[in-house]
């Protein structure tokens, strides 16, 4: 059974392997910022990452990458190569709002909450 859209959450992904610093309640370097800005470029149900990333999970895990080229993003001072992931596992060999039915999954749903304190709003 397919939910209307109302009732639908579609997620955007960045991913990047980067450093970060935290200090108390203060968060630096621009890992954090640059998965931010991978999210906010990515299609609605799509999860795009850095060049970084592609070359650890490259042929490791059924993820297929889409080479998007270098991209300039907000307040990061360089050139970030980004890729567009893929995975036949998560249903996303096409954006998930693609309209394509599938079949409900069975199971109790789940959802995982890793922890990310973003007081800076970036």
């Amino acid at each position: 059974m397919r939910l209307p859209d109302y009732q639908r959450l579609t997620f955007r992904v960045g991913i990047n392997l980067g450093d970060i610093l935290v200090d108390h309640d203060e968060i630096f370097g621009d890992g954090g910022n640059v998965a931010a800005r991978l999210e906010a470029m990515a299609e609605p149900g799509g999860v795009l990452t850095c060049h970084s990333v592609h070359e650890h999970v490259d042929r490791k895990l059924p993820v297929r990458f889409v080479d998007k080229g270098e991209c300039e993003l907000k307040n990061i001072g360089r050139r970030i190569r980004v890729f567009r992931a893929e995975c036949e596992i998560l249903g996303t060999q096409q954006p998930a709002y693609s309209g394509e039915e599938r079949e409900p999954v069975s199971g109790e749903p789940q959802l995982h909450v890793l922890p990310w304190d973003n007081r800076r709003g970036v």
